[in-house]
């Protein structure tokens, strides 16, 4: 059964039971895949309930995903969107073996979100460029990569241009079972990995971080508010906080704008807005969390964060103070 690395089988079963229940149709695609000789491709338990956390969060009503497999991730990202949007959620899904994408059918019958899914057999990079022929640069919310490693660098450019400001894009195997951290591995897999790695870190258009969950994932947490025409970025270490936004729009090429807090005894949050047509920040608002946190989305005057607790604020977008805040659980 795939699981994140590093993580004893006990720890594996510790999260699921304290992660929100999976549904029954992701239950038995995960079990029966396990049993597959190609099981390690599927994503994990945790990661899936990490990725739904990431969907819930930012609100995503159309996503793409490119690599499919039996469909484990297809379903748990279907399934929160079906959850918010109903039959207007829309959920591209990529891959070239039938096989496969044939088990992946019946799980997502079983869990009757196939109608909000759009399967295309045939090379993912091709179907991606339909789409931006189809002009829906800019449409969609949310995109997962897990396919062929050589093939990522071409799947990243073609997903920022379908991704709208301050969506989210998640790249699996960025680790790759360690391997990239082996300077004497030079296949090409763990060398497009590396190369990945280093081209989002210093590219100007994403916020990037890396975090180690499965087997290594990557994604950018910002949002833009078009009324506002800011840009809203979140963040928070023990004993200081650091808030990096990326401009995103605006004339401004590259260059991050945010604020740190040093010398706390605990750890605060702040949700910080910037222009991104100067890179400034314009406003920031510092409150105690609990925990590491991310940007949601902006909406309707308001900008929404939450916390790994499970508490989610929202505050006025132009002046950053709270209004309101609830909880719903733990996510991450």
């Amino acid at each position: 059964m795939s699981a994140s690395l590093g993580l004893t089988t006990e720890l594996v079963a510790y999260l699921a039971r304290v992660n929100p229940t999976e549904h029954p149709a992701l239950t038995r695609c995960r079990e029966e895949t396990s049993r597959l000789p190609t099981a390690r491709m599927q994503i994990s338990g945790e990661q899936g309930a990490f990725m739904q956390a990431i969907v819930r969060m930012i609100s995503a009503k159309r996503a793409f995903e490119v690599g499919v497999f039996t469909g484990y991730s297809s379903l748990a990202i279907a399934l929160v969107m079906k959850e918010m949007h109903g039959q207007a959620a829309r959920l591209l899904a990529c891959d070239i073996n039938e096989d496969w994408t044939a088990k992946a059918q019946g799980y997502w019958r079983e869990a009757g979100v196939d109608g909000i899914i759009d399967l295309t057999i045939a090379p993912a990079a091709h179907s991606l460029d339909l789409r931006l022929q189809a002009s829906e640069s800019g449409l969609y919310d949310f995109g997962f990569i897990d396919a062929d490693k050589t093939g990522y660098e071409a799947y990243y450019e073609r997903g920022l241009k379908l991704l709208r400001p301050g969506g989210v894009m998640l790249f699996d195997n960025m680790l790759w079972s360690g391997k990239v951290a082996d300077e004497s591995d030079m296949s090409p897999d763990t060398v497009a990995l590396r190369a990945l790695a280093l081209k989002a870190k210093a590219d100007d258009r994403v916020f990037a971080a890396m975090t180690s969950i499965g087997d290594g994932v990557n994604y950018e947490p910002t949002s833009y508010s078009k009324r506002t025409k800011l840009i809203y970025g979140a963040g928070v270490e023990e004993g200081c906080v650091t808030i990096l936004a990326q401009a995103q729009e605006g004339p401004v090429n590259g260059g991050f704008a945010g604020g740190r807090n040093t010398g706390r005894e605990r750890s605060l949050g702040a949700l910080t807005a910037v222009n991104p047509a100067t890179a400034a920040t314009t406003v920031q608002h510092m409150f105690d969390y609990p925990a590491r946190t991310g940007v949601l989305t902006t909406a309707g005057g308001l900008a929404f964060t939450a916390t790994s607790d499970g508490s989610v604020y929202a505050m006025n977008d132009e002046t950053l103070e709270p209004l309101w805040t609830f909880n719903v659980g733990s996510y991450l």
